[in-house]
């Protein structure tokens, strides 16, 4: 789960106001304001002979369509713009003294028409990359904190507008400063993505994973109940605990979890519970997993497991 960019205020609102609409509905409107302005353009023409008044106003469905949707629908618009204002223009009947005026301008025209569209879809590309990189961490390459933050609070909204359970996994390396001041820093982030990729690995595609501290990881999962978050529990800890072994880490890593019968009320409460979960089990013997099931503030716990260290670790 990808999270949502931040743009400036008007762009933000276009984004929310068209979130969910199939790409055929965008570019309907988009031709919709075409036709609009072509209407507009034709009215110019006819009242006032050819002019380039009604030019601009072809480039903002052209941005729209390219913004929200991407450069092939943009161009889409932009090819149907052109073909508007050819359409306009000659239905106006424009008496020019030079049969090439018309012609030359409105293959002008499309040139900016394209232009517009490359560029407007460009610049969406630009700003996801630049969002998808302030927020994915080097070291692991799971989502960062405010990557995470984000996708949870969507997903808390979207657990009190369509009630589900949701649950989160919480995580934190054993003795990890111990690898770091022994072994080096390199082995120490050798560490940190074995137990990224050990834990993506371990949950589905649509569940979100983060390195959300120094050693410390989440891994939301919506729509999942208690028996579902405990199988994904032990898988988490299984694979990592397995992963480190074969790599020759003598670490482990407890684990807390936490479901949400109703939603919780916010993404502070959320992580919250799991970390009080996951510190149950830290302050007694580690390597083990910790399961909380309530609602909201409710919550109620169920007996950590001692997990024992694999051979050799």
């Amino acid at each position: 789960m990808d999270p949502q960019p931040s743009f400036p205020i008007g762009q933000r609102a276009i984004l929310a106001w068209t979130q969910g609409l199939p790409t055929h509905l965008v570019v309907g409107l988009g031709l919709v304001a075409t036709a609009a302005v072509g209407v507009a353009d034709y009215t110019v023409a006819r009242l006032f002979g050819y002019d380039f008044v009604a030019t601009g106003f072809y480039l903002v469905p052209i941005g729209f369509v390219a913004f929200v949707r991407g450069t092939r629908c943009g161009m889409v618009i932009a090819l149907a713009a052109a073909l508007t204002e050819t359409v306009a223009t000659y239905a106006a009947l424009v008496d020019v003294t030079n049969i090439w005026t018309v012609p030359i301008s409105i293959v002008l025209e499309l040139v900016v028409f394209v232009a517009a569209a490359y560029s407007q879809g460009a610049i969406r590309r630009f700003v996801d990359r630049e969002r998808h990189l302030s927020r994915q961490d080097a070291v692991s390459g799971l989502v960062n904190s405010l990557g995470f933050r984000e996708a949870a609070g969507w997903e808390v909204a979207r657990a009190r507008r369509f009630p589900q359970v949701v649950s989160l996994i919480y995580l934190d390396v054993d003795d990890f400063k111990a690898v770091n001041d022994r072994q080096g820093h390199a082995r120490g982030d050798e560490v940190l993505w074995i137990v990224g990729r050990a834990m993506k690995a371990s949950l589905r595609e649509s569940d979100v994973v983060a390195r959300v501290g120094g050693d410390e990881f989440a891994g939301l999962m919506p729509g999942t109940d208690a028996e579902g978050c405990r199988a994904a529990t032990a898988r988490v800890h299984l694979a990592i605990t397995r992963d480190l072994a074969r790599a020759g880490f003598a670490v482990t890593v407890s684990l807390g979890a936490t479901t949400f019968l109703s939603a919780p009320e916010t993404v502070d409460e959320l992580i919250g519970a799991g970390d009080e979960a996951m510190y149950t089990v830290k302050r007694g013997a580690k390597n083990g997993v910790h399961h909380i099931v309530g609602r909201t503030s409710t919550l109620t716990s169920r007996r950590s497991r001692r997990v024992p260290s694999p051979p050799g670790t």
